[in-house]
């Protein structure tokens, strides 16, 4: 599995705008179905105060995750205390934050001095060493880095669009056409098992007819452009010099 240095993580997970580690400790707590409220109380009982965000702050960054599709409301329940009466909404991570969330947190858990940071009572708050390695030996990371990479190298900015399961399908077969080697047949299978348990609608295909494809469809691309695209360029090409003689 693919180990990324800390200044690949970042550049990487900048598909999802500007990595802050306040916003990637928010969308990680967001892992779990949780409420503005219940999030700002983790917050202040778990982490250095560095890390912590003023609740106004904090809800105003919710309600803007929310609306960029990072986070989406899962339930409602009533909140009453003596004359006081509102309605609590928990959040949950959408597929696109799950996304972001992985990737701001990689970046997190390779920076020295956060991981240092934090730290409460001489123990790590988020168990960063074992979560890296956990990530990196996951049936989905290879599938995870080629999404970043390939959004990454087209300066494609992701952070106020909609990314929806098919996007994300339709990004990662033309990933595996441009670079089939990335993957093995063991590897498709693990990464296609992850994302039906994820609940991604994936056809019944098997990984070595989808393998077949997509190694055709680079080989028929790349003749394509070796065949073609030249005799193309030189019809295109023009001599003025040969154009006055004549």
């Amino acid at each position: 599995m693919p180990k990324l240095t800390l200044s690949e993580a970042k550049a990487l997970a900048s598909v999802f705008g500007s990595v802050d580690h306040k916003k990637s400790i928010l969308l990680m707590l967001f892992y779990r179905p949780r409420s503005k409220y219940d999030t700002l109380r983790i917050m202040k009982r778990e982490l250095p105060l560095k890390y912590q965000i003023p609740r106004a702050s904090l809800y105003r960054l919710v309600d803007e995750m929310n609306k960029s599709g990072y986070v989406r409301p899962l339930s409602t329940r009533a909140f009453k205390k003596g004359r006081l009466k509102q309605t609590v909404t928990s959040y949950g991570l959408s597929l696109k934050g799950y996304l972001a969330a992985v990737a701001f947190a990689y970046v997190l858990f390779l920076d020295k001095d956060a991981n240092r940071e934090l730290r409460k009572d001489g123990k790590s708050v988020f168990n960063s060493d074992a979560l890296v390695e956990q990530l990196e030996s996951t049936p989905l990371w290879n599938f995870h880095i080629n999404f970043l990479r390939w959004n990454c190298e087209r300066k494609n900015d992701l952070s106020n669009v909609s990314v929806d399961a098919l996007y994300i399908l339709l990004t990662w077969f033309v990933s595996l056409v441009e670079n089939p080697e990335v993957l093995d047949e063991q590897d498709l299978t693990e990464s296609l098992n992850a994302l039906k348990s994820a609940g991604l609608n994936i056809p019944q295909v098997e990984p070595k007819t989808i393998l077949l494809t997509v190694r055709k469809m680079k080989k028929a691309a790349d003749e394509f452009a070796e065949l073609f695209l030249p005799v193309h360029l030189r019809k295109q090409t023009t001599n003025p010099i040969s154009d006055a003689r004549s």
